[in-house]
């Protein structure tokens, strides 16, 4: 018997054989929260707590790049 893949986020049982761990519905929500904490460190220079477990759903990469965008912003910004 195969095991059923489920939504790490949500618990609802994923239809696609993707290898994402998420629904399509919490991957969106993801995204939104991803682009929120970005813009949020760009205004207030730091990251809450709720933040931080929220990026550490992102693979390492992800968390990389968006450092490497916050820092090209914020070095314009000082230009």
């Amino acid at each position: 018997m195969e095991e059923v893949e489920k939504c790490e986020e949500c618990g609802k049982i994923l239809k696609d054989k993707s290898y994402a761990p998420y629904c399509e519905q919490c991957d969106e929500k993801l995204d939104k929260q991803f682009d929120t904490i970005e813009d949020n460190i760009i205004i207030y220079k730091e990251l809450l707590d709720s933040e931080i477990k929220t990026l550490e759903k992102f693979e390492d990469s992800d968390i990389s790049d968006l450092f490497k965008r916050v820092y090209a912003k914020l070095s314009k910004e000082e230009v």
